[in-house]
């Protein structure tokens, strides 16, 4: 059902997904059935990067290939429990690791990585929040792979801690800065 309605919406350019919608297009990207193609421009994924979304979030890559901006808003509220469910453990086959070996293990083609995608803006950004790591994994692969890119722009999301809000956020800001670009002109900037 799900896939016939984003057939129905593959002409539109701007497309917003949550969480369910990406974890359900997981299992039938490991059921061998991929989102149909799409002529999204502007994609917005509501949801915080986990194991579970991962898949989802290719097949959605993989189907939009004039993708020029991709918008995720990462707040903790957007995640759900459906990976909990029997079915999608059965068919995921990647390991506990945080999304590395994902974004390494899969044959990719990105044609929207290739030729289009130039601006990423990521909203909600929490250095401190403890599955962080898939998002940054996610990142990281965007970096290493989006050749025409032009900005990433990370919201960092203000946080009230008992503990140093900056002795958490520095060391991750720093770790993505650090990150390979495939992009000459692409700027990774922060803002709050």
């Amino acid at each position: 059902m799900l896939r016939e309605i984003l057939k129905q919406l593959s002409h539109v350019e701007n497309l917003t997904v949550g969480t369910w919608c990406l974890e359900v297009l997981s299992v039938l990207e490991m059921k061998s059935m991929p989102s149909p193609l799409s002529k999204h421009r502007y994609l917005i994924l509501n949801t915080l990067p986990k194991k579970w979304d991962l898949p989802g979030i290719a097949s959605l890559l993989k189907s939009s290939p004039d993708l020029e901006k991709l918008h995720i808003d990462v707040n903790p509220l957007n995640v759900l429990k459906f990976w909990e469910h029997q079915v999608f453990n059965n068919y995921y086959k990647y390991g506990d690791d945080h999304g590395e070996s994902f974004w390494e293990s899969e044959e990719k083609s990105f044609k929207c990585l290739l030729q289009n995608l130039k601006i990423i803006k990521i909203v909600g950004f929490d250095p401190g929040y403890c599955d962080i790591q898939f998002a940054i994994a996610f990142i990281e692969f965007l970096l290493k792979n989006a050749q025409v890119l032009e900005k990433m722009v990370i919201n960092v999301r203000k946080v009230k801690r008992q503990t140093s809000y900056a002795a958490q956020e520095l060391p991750v800001v720093q770790k993505l800065l650090s990150f390979t670009r495939a992009s000459p002109r692409a700027a990774v900037l922060f803002s709050k």
